[in-house]
């Protein structure tokens, strides 16, 4: 019985062996793909070669002498049901092919031909989207808005959504402190829309015609917002995976910001000539107002004034911290801080009095230049380089056709 097992696992290892070596030769292409599909599939693609492998090896070492040992001696050669009704099923359709080589040929190769004429028709696209049941809601609006009209803002697209008979429940949460690892302004808001299950909703009515709906009620009751619809799970893990929120990004780099923020809203309006373009929007980087204090330093010689004053009173605008306030083994910063009155205004700024070592008071206006300009809301960077990004979701279209037209579109343009 031994030298049976070792002629056995010679007539089998070759073919065990160059079959478990295509397989592995299959996946290797996935351990090069990158960004979320990597993230997805690599792990998969290494625990099954890995797994083959060891496999491959114990089947022609360890298993014919385990076969030798734990084996019966007497081994009767039988088939089961299941077997002979395949073999009965598949003898007459083996020996028609093998009488008629040529026409099985040219059948394959039609079949193959007509396959890919068919896939040619077909829209690419790497996961297909999963319908979570839910909404998630991006509104940005610009970025000097302040935190008071953010959040009656939202409290309205909220009043809004829930006239819609199909929408269960709505939460929003306006802004994220810079702390976190995903950093949101006040200018920004997340709505999270649950909506009534399918069999509660109006006969006819799909989830797209849904979102469609939204956008266009929004965008009549509660202008100044630009707005992206999406999915809750998707957004996040987009966002962790890609860093972006939507289902495709352009990063756009250099160095002038200007520059940047012109070709940026070049894409936004090249892309949306792309049929399948939804939410189309450019990150937002200028919009913040800045309070500009330029030092007339003939002046301050003048009056013998140190510029730190003048700097230290017009940084009283944001606050500034002049000491602490103990309450027993609590210590709290104690800040400074114009009244909103005078915040408002940068000529009630230029009013604020200086004292110079005379004694007299000498207005700021005298000793600075004051002037509110638009700045940068926040400068992104990718590899030390400014980077604007453009986003874009995809309705209605496959989304690798999407990609490869929006590509076109944008080196056209």
């Amino acid at each position: 019985p031994l030298g049976v097992y070792r002629e056995s696992a010679k007539e089998v290892g070759k073919p065990i062996l160059f079959a478990g070596i295509i397989v592995i030769i299959v996946f290797i292409p996935i351990l090069s793909l990158q960004g979320m599909e990597g993230k997805m599939f690599r792990p998969m693609a290494f625990v099954f070669m890995t797994a083959l492998s060891s496999a491959l090896i114990m089947s022609v070492t360890v298993m014919p002498v385990m076969a030798s040992l734990f084996l019966a001696r007497q081994i009767k050669e039988r088939e089961t049901f299941l077997v002979r009704w395949i073999k009965h099923a598949y003898q007459p359709l083996l020996s028609f092919s093998m009488l008629r080589p040529g026409l099985m040929f040219f059948s394959s190769v039609a079949l193959f031909i007509f396959s890919v004429v068919m896939a040619a028709g077909f829209g690419l696209e790497f996961v297909p989207k999963l319908d979570e049941g839910d909404i998630a809601i991006q509104a940005t609006r610009l970025p000097s808005i302040s935190l008071e009209t953010s959040i009656e803002m939202t409290k309205a697209i909220e009043r809004t959504l829930l006239e819609f008979p199909d929408v269960e429940t709505v939460v929003s949460k306006t802004g994220r402190p810079e702390i976190a690892n995903d950093p949101m302004g006040v200018y920004q808001t997340d709505i999270l829309v649950r909506l009534r299950p399918k069999s509660e909703w109006a006969e006819g009515v799909t989830k797209l015609q849904l979102i469609e709906g939204m956008q266009q009620k929004l965008e009549d009751q509660v202008p100044g917002n630009s707005y992206s619809f999406t999915q809750p799970i998707e957004l996040r893990v987009q966002e962790l995976v890609a860093g972006v929120r939507s289902d495709i990004g352009i990063s756009l780099y250099g160095d002038d910001l200007e520059e940047l923020k012109r070709k940026g809203d070049e894409i936004v309006v090249a892309l949306n000539q792309v049929p399948g373009a939804a939410d189309v929007q450019a990150q937002q980087i200028a919009g913040l107002p800045y309070l500009r204090v330029i030092i007339r330093r003939e002046n301050l010689a003048r009056y013998g004034i140190n510029a730190r004053a003048v700097l230290d009173s017009v940084a009283t605008v944001g606050g500034m911290s002049v000491g602490q306030v103990f309450e027993g083994q609590r210590r709290f910063p104690l800040q400074v801080r114009l009244s909103p009155d005078w915040r408002k205004d940068a000529k009630r700024i230029a009013e604020l009095k200086i004292e110079d070592p005379q004694g007299r008071q000498i207005p700021i206006s005298q000793l600075a230049e004051i002037t509110v300009e638009e700045g940068p809301v926040e400068i992104s960077r990718d590899s030390i380089r400014r980077r604007i990004l453009i986003q874009s979701n995809v309705r209605g279209r496959d989304l690798a056709g999407f990609v490869a037209e929006a590509q076109k579109v944008v080196e056209r343009d």
